[in-house]
């Protein structure tokens, strides 16, 4: 919920998780967050000694199978 500096980030959560660094973590990035940042910020936790890192995903958004969303244009494949 607070904004942490990318920098501070593992020394903050080795505070507040003690020794014990396979207790799970759960990283939850806002949707508007490159995949690139938020892989970063996986990497930077299990190099900094977690190895228990999960990473929390909508499911409320668009599905990779089934019909394409109303605002896609359709394909070749879409047509009867």
């Amino acid at each position: 919920e607070d904004p942490v500096p990318f920098a501070t980030l593992a020394p903050r959560l080795h505070e507040m998780a003690g020794p014990d660094t396979t207790k799970p973590l759960y990283v939850r990035a806002d949707g508007k967050a490159a995949y690139a940042v938020v892989a970063q910020v996986m990497a930077a936790l299990s190099t900094s000694g977690f190895t228990s890192i999960n990473l929390i995903t909508d499911t409320g958004g668009p599905s990779s199978g089934g019909k394409a969303a109303p605002s896609a244009r359709p394909t070749e494949a879409d047509k009867p």
